[in-house]
């Protein structure tokens, strides 16, 4: 907790209570969001591990949509959510905007054309990126992409979780 909110707590207490009961009513809706979507996924993992007939389909329908794919398979790492009482390891579930920049990707590489995205922190684009490319390298032969950033060791430096 920072010494301004600390600070906060000590002269506004009511304001302080509101801002907790607010981040514990965001944890639970999260929580019961996080939850439904971890049910979904196992019930459809359930299916492909007892149906090959499912299985095939499910492998099809994963190599024509890049966003079926990763909204069913994909998953990201967010330690922050530990502090909430969530767990750090989540299904990535792409909300409209990042559908949208799924597609775009899409544009670029099926008409073998360069993107830059110019992005905000925290919402996610970097993983969706990722996930894409792992699609990719999974059902496209000979598939190469590139991530940079702006600073060469934001993309790589081994033994830096925050580093892509």
């Amino acid at each position: 907790m920072t010494a301004a909110l600390i600070d906060e707590q000590l002269i506004y207490p009511s304001r302080a209570a509101a801002i907790a009961e607010a981040v514990i009513r965001r944890a639970t809706v999260r929580g019961t969001l996080i939850r439904t979507e971890m049910i979904r996924r196992a019930r459809a993992l359930r299916t492909l591990n007892t149906s090959a007939e499912a299985r095939l389909a499910a492998i099809e329908k994963a190599r024509r949509d890049p966003v079926w794919f990763i909204n069913l398979f994909c998953w990201t790492l967010d330690p922050r959510n530990v502090a909430e009482g969530l767990p750090g390891v989540l299904p990535l579930r792409l909300r409209p905007r990042q559908e949208e920049y799924v597609a775009w990707l899409d544009e670029r590489v099926r008409g073998r054309q360069n993107g830059l995205t110019e992005k905000s922190r925290d919402e996610g684009m970097t993983w969706v990126l990722c996930a894409y490319y792992v699609h990719h390298w999974l059902f496209w032969k000979d598939f190469k992409g590139g991530i940079g950033s702006r600073k060469e060791v934001l993309v790589d430096r081994l033994g830096d979780m925050d580093s892509i």
